[in-house]
Formats: C-alpha cells, structure tokens, sequence
C-alpha cells in the first residue's frame, strides 16, 4: 500500500470543502484508490476509484463531517505493486450559498414544458441545479421540482423538461441550487399549458361556467382554446346592469 499525506489541516466541522488531483503515472496501468482522513479517527471521504494512467483527475469533497486537526490522504489500493501515483493540487476552502437565475420557459405543449436556467456560482461545493414549479406562487423544493436533465448543460446553462403537466393550467416555476449550505431560487415565471389534445372534451379545471344570471354552460376544447357549447343566455352584464335590447328584430 501507498499512501500520499497532506500536512495536518483544521476543520471546523461546518462548511469545509476540499478540491485536490491526483493523477498515475503507471505506464498503461490502471490504478485504484480511495481518500482518507487521519486525525481523532479515521474517515473515508471517497470511496475506490479507478484513474488510468496519465489522467489527471480533478475531485472536490465535502468534508463537514470532520471536525479537528486532519490530514488527507490518497490511499493507492492498488498498482500492481508499483509506486506510481503522484498527488498535487490540494486545497481547502469555505462552501456557501450558489447563485441561480431563471431564464426562460419555452416548448410548451399540453403536458410538458422546457425550462431554462443559468448558474453563475457553486458557492464551491458540490451544487445541484433544477426547477421547481406549483400551480402556487413561489414553489419549493418542497413541491415539484426536478434536477437539471444529465447532459443538458453547457458554459453554466442548463434546461429541463417538466413532464406531468395539466393541460390548459396556470404554472409558476423558478430554477433552485442547492449545496451543503442551503438552497437558493432564480426569478420567478409563468405558463400556461395548451390544450391541443383536449378537441370534443369539457376544458380541464372548468367543464361548466356560469353567468350573472346563474345559467350554466358546458364547455369544450377546440384548437388549443376554451370555448362554451351554447349561446350566452343572460340578461345582464357582470355589473348586474341590464343589458338593453334594440326592438322585437332581435
């Protein structure tokens, strides 16, 4: 066994991050290793991991869990019983809040609709982005809400599609990012869901509406709009004012 030692490093058992490489220097060889912790115990950060030869390979760690003097450690599990690991860029540094924004929602149909959102800060850690989105004002991670689509992302941009939706439904939706220290929101948007699969059907939400004069009217989905099967009825505007009638032609 190998192992690469740090110097002894302070924790604060809070909000401590640790970013280092490491890399093989085994001609063709793959080589696998874990990180350790030593201090007042013994703690694996990372668990084996394979790195072939050449590659450097760059980890960031949370390490909140420790809290006194420790020094990390590469653990070469094994090399084919060669020395041939090298250990350099080791750091450690404060995690906090990340920064998101929400940046526009487009494709939507009935049932889904495309989010987009842009991050400008991991608070240096490990940050997953997404959105959340409620028939409510404001949602949360508590309502629904989904990470970032795997591969959707570019230059800190990234989108993802909601699925599930209600057709011919108000939505609000905010991009979110959360670390180890807590949870952020970009700006909140609004859309509405069509209603293009819903022709010869009542409208979802209001099969029925009713006027002033409390005559009933069934509704019907048409192209993505909601209309009523019959002809208005009532005698009065919405103010309760009677609605004037020009002679007997009408």
């Amino acid at each position: 066994d190998e192992y690469l030692i740090s110097p002894m490093i302070p924790f604060d058992g809070h909000k401590n991050v640790v970013r280092y490489t490491y890399w093989s220097s085994c001609n063709y060889i793959p080589a696998i290793y874990e990180v350790l912790a030593f201090g007042p115990d013994t703690v694996v950060l990372y668990p084996p991991d394979t790195v072939r030869t050449g590659v450097r390979t760059p980890k960031r760690l949370d390490v909140s869990n420790l809290n006194g003097n420790y020094a990390i450690a590469i653990h070469c599990i094994s090399d084919n019983n060669r020395s041939c690991i090298e250990f350099s860029d080791f750091s450690v540094y404060e995690a906090t809040l990340p920064e998101v924004s929400t940046e526009n929602v487009g494709r939507v149909t009935d049932f889904t609709a495309r989010c987009h959102g842009y991050w400008t800060y991991d608070g240096n850690a490990d940050t997953e982005f997404g959105f959340c989105w409620s028939t409510s004002p404001n949602p949360t991670v508590n309502d629904s809400h989904l990470p970032e689509d795997v591969g959707h992302s570019y230059m800190h941009y990234f989108y993802t599609d909601l699925t599930g939706l209600t057709p011919g439904t108000h939505y609000y939706v905010r991009a979110y990012a959360t670390n180890m220290v807590g949870t952020v929101y970009g700006e909140q948007l609004e859309f509405t869901t069509t209603l293009f699969s819903l022709n010869g059907i009542p409208c979802p939400g209001t099969p029925t509406i009713t006027d002033v004069d409390n005559n009933t009217y069934n509704t019907v989905g048409l192209d993505g709009v909601c209309w009523m099967k019959e002809n208005l009825r009532t005698t009065h505007y919405a103010d309760n004012t009677p609605i004037a009638y020009g002679g007997n032609n009408l």
